[in-house]
Formats: structure tokens, C-alpha cells, sequence
């Protein structure tokens, strides 16, 4: 498998990740119930200087007041929007020393943890 060029095989810790389950996701969970839609990706292509809004809505649908990383309060919609910037998508290219942007499609994943993912999207970097 080989990943920007590389080998992964080359890199002693990459088997290791491969084979260790997921102990903990990223977010420790809440009390109430989060509900995540209306994904948009704009521009959905990447070029120069560009960046790509990451927008959609997290409603807390639960029966109690919670937080899923940012607070929302019971029965509140908010929209969160990321920024990115074509650093995002860059990898440290060890032949050149130097970090490069990956041109190319890239999934998006959207969710309350690593391991709980709620909405999906793409973005091309040129």
C-alpha cells in the first residue's frame, strides 16, 4: 500500500494503527441526542489560494440541554462552518523536505467522533 508515493510499510507504526481498535473516540459523548444535516461543501474544487467552507447544522434532538463539542441548547439548530485552506491537504514529502499540497479528491467525514460519523462530503484540491 503506499500512500503520496510513499510505502506505508516503510513506516514502523503504520501496522500498528492498522490492528489497534478504537479504545476511545475523540469526544467522551453527552447526555443528549444530536441530530447532523444539510452538509455543503463550497467551492467543491480547490484551486490557488481558495478555501473550501465545511458548512452543515447539528440540532440537538434529546430531551435534555447538551453539548456535542460546541454547546447547543435543548431543541436549538446551530450552523457550524469550517474554514479550510489548501494546508489542509498537504503531507511532508520526505524526498524533498519540504511540505506539498496532494492534488485530488478528498472524503470528508463529519461527526461526533472518529468512530461515529454522521455526514459525508468530498472536495478536489487542484
Amino acid at each position: 500500500m503506499t500512500l503520496f508515493g510513499l510505502s506505508l510499510e516503510s513506516f514502523p507504526w503504520i501496522p500498528a494503527l492498522r490492528q489497534a481498535k478504537n479504545k476511545a473516540a475523540f469526544s467522551a459523548g453527552s447526555y443528549s441526542n444530536f441530530e447532523y444535516k444539510n452538509l455543503t461543501v463550497s467551492p467543491a474544487q480547490l484551486s490557488g489560494d481558495q478555501l473550501a467552507t465545511v458548512a452543515f447544522d447539528i440540532s440537538n434532538i434529546g430531551s435534555r440541554a447538551g453539548a456535542d463539542v460546541a454547546e447547543i441548547k435543548l431543541g436549538e439548530t446551530r450552523r457550524v462552518e469550517v474554514s479550510l485552506n489548501r494546508r489542509a491537504f498537504c503531507y511532508y514529502d520526505v524526498s524533498k523536505h519540504q511540505w506539498t499540497v496532494a492534488s485530488g479528491e478528498f472524503d470528508l467525514y463529519i461527526g461526533r467522533s472518529a468512530a461515529e460519523i454522521e455526514l459525508t462530503g468530498k472536495v478536489s484540491v487542484q
